[in-house]
């Protein structure tokens, strides 16, 4: 795969994949029912909860329910550390735009609010993109590099898995592929119980620990 910044092997990188995803449904879980009107609750975590759920749970409503939505590749291909450094070289703060019609702005102020920008500018805690473009299989028709086609497990478990490599022809040559498999199980801790909330957002400003303190909380391995 395409390195990215400071990850020396495929492995750590997959981990520190793997737990930004369970943060963000994490995240979603959270904050998603709380009411916008409320002036008690956050409605910045409110409104980047409601674009979560638009990404990894729109509805099945694709003829493939299992394929994940275009809007995940949006959220995975966002890259909110170089829009901060635009802000900081003098750019205009909405240099990535933040409107329907240009959704990867929206997704960039999403995972700035879940992650904020100390985390996103620090490289050895955050990847951005989480994802490259060359993960994503943007860049299958220029080169041969492997690719990630992610899929969205809703069955009820809470371990997804990375499959054993799968060879893909393409026009001219053969490339390889990964399935990575996102779990979204039922929420088994309500956020509306102050004792389970506190659990889901400890895991989500958690920048130490490879994995989640519950087992209700769902992971890629």
């Amino acid at each position: 795969m395409e390195s990215q910044d400071l990850r020396d092997t495929f492995f750590d990188r997959f981990l520190l994949q793997a737990k930004l995803i369970s943060q963000l449904v994490t995240f979603w879980w959270t904050y998603s029912e709380e009411d916008e009107e409320d002036d008690n609750n956050d409605q910045d975590k409110t409104k980047a909860a409601n674009i979560l759920g638009q990404c990894f749970f729109p509805g099945f409503s694709e003829v493939d329910p299992f394929i994940a939505p275009p809007k995940l590749r949006y959220l995975f291909s966002a890259d909110p550390r170089q829009h901060l450094q635009d802000i900081n070289n003098g750019s205009p703060t909405d240099s990535f735009g933040n409107t329907d019609e240009n959704p990867l702005g929206l997704h960039v102020s999403t995972l700035i609010t879940v992650f904020g920008s100390d985390r996103i500018n620090n490289q050895e805690k955050y990847l951005s993109p989480i994802f490259t473009s060359t993960e994503l299989g943007l860049d299958k028709d220029k080169n041969n590099s492997p690719y990630y086609e992610f899929r969205i497990d809703n069955s009820g478990t809470k371990f997804g898995r990375l499959t054993d490599p799968e060879l893909v022809p393409t026009d001219e040559n053969l490339t390889i592929k990964y399935i990575y498999t996102i779990p979204i199980p039922p929420r088994h801790l309500d956020p509306h119980y102050p004792k389970h909330k506190r659990i889901y957002e400890k895991w989500i400003s958690d920048q130490e620990n490879t994995y989640p303190p519950s087992m209700h909380i769902p992971f890629t391995t």
